[in-house]
């Protein structure tokens, strides 16, 4: 039952079907708001020459694993793609540029990827114990192993009994597929 005076009370009505409109537009504009900013920052194309350093770059890698560089070119040139790309991270991109970006990154880490074994095999053979044509997996060189799923074989160092793991010399070249792989997936990426 309603206490107040008639008046009061039809003045009280008033102003509460008043805020529930001003609440209402003040929802739809927000909403409107809201979808416009996701709409202008989330467009659909993709500038490939926006890539144009990158893909140097990347292909500058490929065309120096086929020619046979140093394992200290070919780091430099890994690094001065993970600097290139690192320009892009944090940029505002379209969803198909981001995309692309993630392909260079996930580039980027096959060949990171390739690059330890390659310095693992380097530094094995320096060590008597380690038989030819096998690289040794250290703890950093294990997610590497699991990731492409090498098979090991496990070893005996004879004077202390320990055990150790390699992998088949040849892992390294899987790795350099999975990169050209990777690669043509990247140029054979759609600029639509």
């Amino acid at each position: 039952m309603n206490t107040f005076h008639p008046a009061v009370s039809a003045s009280l009505r008033h102003k509460k079907e008043e805020a529930v409109r001003v609440a209402g537009r003040t929802c739809v504009l927000s909403l409107v708001l809201f979808v416009s900013l996701s709409l202008a920052g989330c467009s659909q194309g993709l500038d490939k020459d926006k890539f144009s350093d990158i893909h140097g770059t990347a292909r500058a890698v490929y065309h120096s694993l086929s020619a046979g560089v140093s394992y200290q070119e070919l780091s430099d040139q890994v690094l001065r793609l993970s600097d290139e790309l690192s320009v892009f991270r944090g940029k505002k991109l379209s969803d198909r540029e981001r995309l692309l970006l993630k392909k260079y990154t996930d580039l980027l880490g096959i060949y990171e990827d390739g690059l330890l074994l390659w310095k693992y095999k380097l530094e094995g053979a320096r060590y008597h114990f380690i038989p030819a044509g096998v690289i040794y997996v250290g703890q950093d060189v294990e997610p590497v192993v699991e990731k492409y799923r090498f098979p090991t074989e496990s070893h005996v160092y004879a004077p202390t009994k320990q055990v150790w793991k390699s992998i088949p010399g040849d892992s390294l070249q899987i790795i350099w597929r999975n990169a050209h792989s990777q690669l043509a997936i990247i140029e054979a990426f759609p600029e639509d």
